[in-house]
């Protein structure tokens, strides 16, 4: 409310000025002769005095008028148009008459002929619309903007919905298949239960806590996902044999979270869950120039396999996080010689910024 106050308040204070300088300086001949402060007085005043019926029409249309373009009948509109006018110019001629000249300028309102009435009349007119007309001009302008930035937000809301919405798919995922392997070591009464419980409540601290930031360091990520590998390691034992390395500096590079994981688990449940004999998986992150790539690769089964692990909620999840927090980036699936291969590069300077913050 205050700067909407202030930003009026200069805009007239700026009208006035240009104005008086206007009066002051390069038409009103009579003042050149007056020193310098009677007469900046003798433009100012009856600018101020004649202030009132502009401000009027100004408010009434802006206020009035404008924000019911699209519900009146445009007949009405017009007609409350011409009225407003009709009332400003009725004004602006008693300010004429009655105070400006007699009391300013001490002089009487000068005869005038039918013509030089109709010029008079067209003068104040043009005098009233074209800063009636600028005002207005300013309030729309604002009112698209502000406009703008609201169908902006709206659209960064929907979008950052889809992206809490992709988040938290990730938690019960993972959380269904590290109970899925509990399970079986339970049933097994295997002496690593305990073990596997305490890696899914490290897992389940970071996953709740520390991801409620929009970006987390890559260091981080990457531990979460040695230690999922980890946690599925005890799960099949000897059944999988897991390649995993990392050539990232350690330069505090920033990632969103949560954004290889699906792909690990994905591995892990179309390579040792879906095989009886062992299975390898190979997971690899890396740096070149200014682009993170991630891969992981795993056997598969057969084309039946192949065609599932094109889709499901890991792959599907992961892409449609890309779209929205990274626009510079490529996913490629590639199937061959009884393998799956997934292979993410990101830009991770060129994000989303707007759709960073999780709101988890």
């Amino acid at each position: 409310m205050i700067r909407r106050i202030a930003l009026h308040v200069a805009f007239w204070t700026t009208y006035l000025a240009l104005n008086t300088y206007v009066e002051v300086f390069l038409i009103n001949h009579s003042f050149f002769e007056l020193e310098m402060g009677t007469r900046i007085m003798k433009a100012l005043i009856p600018e101020l005095l004649l202030l009132p019926p502009k401000l009027l029409m100004a408010y009434t249309i802006m206020y009035f008028i404008l924000p019911r373009l699209k519900l009146a009948a445009k007949w009405r509109l017009v007609l409350e148009l011409v009225l407003v006018t009709a009332v400003s110019l009725v004004m602006y001629h008693f300010m004429l008459t009655a105070i400006v000249y007699p009391v300013v300028f001490k002089e009487a309102f000068p005869d005038s002929t039918f013509a030089q009435d109709i010029s008079r009349f067209i003068w104040r007119l043009l005098d009233l619309t074209t800063v009636v007309g600028l005002a207005c001009a300013f309030k729309l302008l604002r009112q698209q903007t502000k406009d703008a930035r609201k169908r902006q937000q709206l659209v960064q809301e929907k979008l950052q919905s889809e992206l809490n919405f992709l988040r938290a798919q990730t938690n019960p995922h993972f959380l269904f298949n590290t109970l899925n392997s509990i399970y079986a070591l339970s049933r097994k009464q295997s002496p690593q239960t305990s073990e596997v419980v305490m890696q899914l409540s490290k897992l389940l601290r970071y996953m709740i806590y520390e991801c409620k930031e929009p970006f987390v360091p890559l260091e981080k990520e990457w531990k979460i996902i040695e230690d999922y590998v980890a946690l599925e390691k005890l799960r099949y034992g000897d059944r999988v044999k897991v390649n995993i390395s990392s050539h990232i500096p350690g330069n505090g590079e920033m990632i969103a979270p949560l954004l290889f994981l699906p792909l690990v688990e994905n591995a892990f449940k179309h390579g040792p869950g879906n095989h009886s004999d062992q299975t390898t998986i190979s997971i690899d992150l890396s740096k070149h120039q200014d682009q993170i790539k991630f891969s992981v690769e795993n056997n598969m089964a057969d084309r039946h396999e192949a065609d599932d692990t094109s889709g499901g909620i890991g792959l599907n999840n992961v892409r449609r996080q890309l779209e929205l927090l990274y626009p510079d980036h490529s996913i490629q699936v590639d199937r061959a010689n009884g393998k799956f291969v997934a292979t993410i590069i990101i830009n991770p300077n060129h994000h989303a910024a707007d759709l960073s913050h999780s709101g988890r």
